[in-house]
């Protein structure tokens, strides 16, 4: 029940963080995933459900606020197998979440997004044979 409780609190201080931020800054706030769902019994399901609505709430806040962007820990945590994810030695040693062993392939997905967010694309003008300008 406690981390439930933490949740709902994260929520609420995003409401008040984004009232407070201005529009010309951003906010990159992370999506949770359910890393434990093997832990729930067939009847409590508040710590899922409690992520699920979390998430939500993250995705509704976006849509409404152009500086909030929302970032899907999920594109790439289901990448993995959850023993590939997590080192718990390194976990108690340092509080990585993340196995060091993988720390490049996220630094290279986180740096993705970011740049998806800052709208850096490359560019690429493509003709074919007869000079047709594609999109």
């Amino acid at each position: 029940m406690e981390l439930v409780n933490e949740i709902n609190d994260y929520a609420e201080k995003l409401k008040i963080l984004t009232s407070q931020i201005s529009p010309r800054s951003t906010l990159l706030v992370f999506l949770l995933d359910d890393w434990f769902s093997f832990l729930y019994s067939n009847t409590d399901y508040g710590l899922r459900d409690t992520i699920q609505a979390y998430n939500q709430f993250v995705r509704n806040t976006a849509e409404k606020n152009a500086h909030v962007k929302s970032i899907d820990l999920r594109e790439f945590t289901r990448l993995y197998v959850f023993n590939d994810l997590v080192d718990w030695k390194y976990y108690y040693i340092s509080q990585t979440i993340f196995n060091p062993k993988i720390s490049k392939e996220f630094s290279r997905w986180f740096d993705q997004r970011l740049n998806a967010i800052k709208m850096k694309r490359k560019k690429c003008l493509v003709l074919d044979l007869d000079n047709t300008l594609w999109g």
